[in-house]
């Protein structure tokens, strides 16, 4: 804006020069014209002035003195006198006309000079009207800058003014605002000089605490010394612990190898309240050390035995390990219906098969399953229920609800050991074999014809199995029979135990069919299966 007055102020100084220049030309022009009038004035003059003169001279001749035609003489002298004056008229003219040609020339090299001038004048006069034009047009657009720039400063102005209102409303706000820390400054004042006061307390309770605290240093010092001499015991200690834990599996392991891999119960219905305080504890399987459980029972002892095996279990590995044990446990549930494996916690649209799981292996395992992990007992009983809803029951002349089918709940537990880098990997197996029948007494046709056929064969197969192993036998049968080829890992190896739990009527109508239970149970109870060791892997 300032730059742009600055240039106005110059054009408006060039203009009013162009102006005071262009009066100066016209001014110059007039009196040229005026002198070149006067030179014509005074030519035309000095020859009007000749004129009158050679008229006067010729005046003057014709006034000589009359002479009468026959005075020759006289007459000769007055031609002799004309004739000097014309000569003398004659010569005054050539000079004359010498002297108006100097003139002529004179004044022709003056117009000369004086049209040059003019051409010069009018030419610059034309350049200065030119710059006089752009001068006006450029003063004009400064000018419509200048005041579409005017208009923006007012409107500058304005909204400066506004800010100025609205900073001034501000300042007021401000100055209350002030006013008001100001009292609140003053309060605080009293405030920190009541602070003071209480510092000044308090400063000297510090250092009374000070002295407190160099003597609560040196007891922390040697509290801490005490605390490193309990922690390198405490280290022995959980050392000389960990050595006597494996001792005492290790004997455990022996003792249980005296007592016989396979252990043999026999409980007579019905089930009394006084019978269940011997089952409260099961010390003799230990899934920890990587061995395979397997467990047979019949139905009405199946749930109630499993809940007992589960909160033990349940309470054993989820409880903190002072040894650095930490476990996983994946549950799987099928049944075994007229020689079909079928899944019962769900349906992944493939049948299950039993594989080997290596082709150097003798350990097999369930393909084509829904395996669920659980980490508490209640997830189990939820699976147990909902397998449950799915077991092939029937009724027959025997039982109301009779199971048509051998049911395998497996439990795989993997164990991790955080401070050694030990694995271990174990398998309970809870088994419920469907009990053996009677054709004549349980009257079964058509279907339970079928099942009870399936049902008296695997079991019979069961028994050739377990024959087969306490006879050491090269060849075991377990392909014969799914029950028995899905329980390969338990029944047969060194790394297995075997719990059964054999029911047995008490009616005597049912006399021989409880015989053959017990002499079925004499005979596992008298098979060996070989020493259970603990398979545990370093990572």
């Amino acid at each position: 804006g300032v730059d742009q007055l600055l240039r106005r102020q110059q054009l408006d100084q060039q203009l009013s020069q162009c102006i005071v220049f262009w009066g100066q030309l016209s001014a110059f022009q007039t009196q040229q014209n005026v002198c070149y009038e006067a030179k014509q004035n005074m030519a035309v003059s000095y020859c009007t002035n000749n004129n009158i003169l050679i008229v006067a001279s010729a005046t003057g001749t014709a006034a000589v003195k009359p002479v009468p035609k026959w005075d020759l003489k006289g007459r000769l002298q007055n031609l002799e006198a004309k004739f000097n004056d014309t000569e003398n008229n004659n010569r005054t003219l050539e000079e004359r006309v010498k002297h108006l040609e100097s003139v002529k020339d004179c004044l022709e090299s003056d117009n000369t000079q004086k049209v040059r001038q003019y051409e010069n004048v009018q030419k610059e006069l034309d350049e200065t009207h030119g710059k006089l034009k752009e001068a006006l047009m450029e003063r004009e657009s400064i000018k419509t800058t200048l005041n579409n720039k005017i208009g923006d400063l007012e409107f500058q102005l304005t909204q400066k003014n506004r800010m100025l209102n609205s900073l001034q409303q501000d300042y007021d706000a401000a100055t209350q605002e002030v006013a008001a820390l100001k009292r609140t400054n003053s309060e605080l004042a009293s405030a920190h000089s009541m602070s003071e006061a209480k510092i000044a307390s308090l400063k000297a309770m510090l250092d009374s605490k000070d002295i407190m605290l160099d003597s609560k240093d040196t007891l922390i010092e040697d509290l801490q010394t005490a605390k490193m001499k309990l922690e390198q015991k405490n280290a022995d200690f959980v050392e000389r612990l960990r050595a006597g834990e494996k001792l005492r599996r290790k004997l455990h392991g022996q003792m249980q190898d005296m007592k016989g891999n396979i252990r043999v119960f026999c409980r007579v219905r019905p089930i009394i309240p006084s019978d269940n305080s011997k089952t409260d504890d099961m010390p003799h399987i230990k899934l920890e050390d990587g061995n395979k459980i397997v467990i047979f029972t019949r139905p009405e002892l199946m749930f109630f035995l499993w809940k007992k095996v589960f909160r033990l279990y349940f309470k054993h590995f989820c409880r903190p390990r002072f040894e650095g044990w930490s476990y996983k446990l994946e549950a799987t549930f099928i049944e075994i219906y007229n020689e079909t494996i079928r899944d019962l916690l769900g349906n992944t649209g493939a049948t299950p098969e039993i594989r080997m799981v290596a082709s150097n292996s003798k350990e097999v395992y369930i393909s084509n399953t829904q395996k669920h992990e659980v980490k508490s007992v209640s997830e189990v009983y939820r699976l147990l229920s909902m397998a449950q809803k799915q077991r092939a029951v029937a009724s027959t002349a025997c039982n109301e609800r009779s199971s048509r089918s051998h049911s395998i709940f497996q439990l795989k537990i993997v164990g991790d050991n955080s401070a050694t880098s030990e694995k271990t990997q174990g398998i309970l197996s809870l088994v419920d074999l469907a009990g053996s029948e009677r054709l004549k007494e349980s009257l079964s046709s058509g279907d339970r014809l079928v099942e009870t056929q399936n049902i008296n064969k695997s079991l019979a197969q069961l028994g050739n199995v377990i024959a087969a192993v306490a006879g050491k036998k090269e060849h075991i049968p377990y392909r014969d029979s799914k029950l028995t080829h899905a329980l390969m890992n338990s029944l047969g190896g060194g790394n297995s135990k075997t719990l059964m739990f054999v029911n047995i009527s008490p009616l005597e109508k049912n006399g021989n069919e409880s015989l053959n239970s017990l002499n079925f149970a004499a005979k596992v109870h008298n098979c060996h299966i070989g020493v259970a060791t603990s398979k545990k892997t370093k990572v």
